[in-house]
This record gives C-alpha cells, sequence and structure tokens, in this order.
C-alpha cells in the first residue's frame, strides 16, 4: 500500500513524527475531484441537468423608475409618466420593498445611475420577472411562490401614491 508522507520541514524540533496520508483516501479524493469537473464540464457542453426558464411571449412589460422618500418608502414611476402611480411602504408591501431595494443597493455598489429604468414583466405562462439592465440583475419573481406574485400585482396596476 502506497503512503503520501509529510516530513518535517527544516529546523522542525527532533523527534516530531511524520505524517503519513493513507493512499486510498488521498485517490478517492483526486477521483471525486475529477468526477466532479467532469460531470460539470458535460452539464456545461450537453445542456444535461441544466434548468432554464421557458421561452414564452411577454403578457404584460412595464419600464419603472424608483425613487427613495425620506421616510424610507419607495415611489414607482412608469417611464413616461409625470406622477409616480405607487407608493410603496415597509407595512403593506415588506417583500416587495425589500426586493426593490436590494436591486437599488446593487446598483449603488457598482455606482450606477438610480434614475436608470428597471424592466418589469409577466410572462403567458404566468411568470413574474424583474430585470435591471445596468447590474444584470434578474428577478424570477415565482421562485418566491405565489404570495409574493401576488405583491409584485401592485407594479402593474398601481396604487394610490
Amino acid at each position: 500500500m502506497s503512503r503520501f508522507v509529510l516530513e518535517a520541514e527544516p529546523g522542525a524540533r527532533e523527534g516530531m513524527n511524520e505524517v503519513r496520508v493513507p493512499g486510498a483516501p488521498l485517490k478517492a479524493a483526486a477521483l471525486l475531484v475529477l468526477l466532479t469537473v467532469g460531470f460539470a464540464l458535460l452539464a456545461r457542453t450537453t445542456g444535461v441537468g441544466a434548468t432554464r426558464e421557458p421561452v414564452v411571449p411577454a403578457l404584460e412589460a412595464r419600464s419603472i423608475r424608483l425613487h427613495k422618500e425620506a421616510d424610507g418608502s419607495l415611489s414607482v414611476w412608469d417611464s413616461a409618466a409625470a406622477l409616480p402611480y405607487a407608493r410603496l411602504t415597509q407595512n403593506d408591501h415588506g417583500f416587495l420593498l425589500g426586493a426593490l431595494n436590494g436591486l437599488r443597493y446593487k446598483r449603488d455598489l457598482a455606482q450606477a445611475d438610480q434614475e436608470a429604468l428597471y424592466h418589469l414583466t409577466r410572462w403567458q405562462d404566468g411568470r413574474v420577472s424583474l430585470d435591471d439592465p445596468i447590474t444584470g440583475m434578474h428577478i424570477a419573481v415565482n421562485s418566491f411562490g405565489p404570495t409574493q406574485v401576488a405583491s409584485f400585482e401592485v407594479l402593474f396596476n398601481g396604487t394610490t401614491p
């Protein structure tokens, strides 16, 4: 049985034991790493095991701007509107406010223009997505469940500001 031996470094105390790593676990670990890399390459090149959002037409799309208010709420503006069409507060729109503030935070980190548009899309299969073309962020709202998809309705329909 072959063993991998780690010798004491120069200047180490005399009488220290050598560390012997058994060959079988070392070979098994190397095999595991090679298999993992191999399967990752196979999946990447063939698409086997990959999950993708289906390609369907958009049912409704809206380009929006977000403006942070002094009280911590967000006002939502349509791209062509002169007035906000929705106001999101922590008490009424907690998840939605958190998701949108996350997008704004990413723009802050990238030192990007906060006035640039976000793209909100409702797809024909019922999915809802929110994209930030500046940072490349994509939120597939359906991954958070039907309750959160319903909370994004306010961005399509609006509320009284």
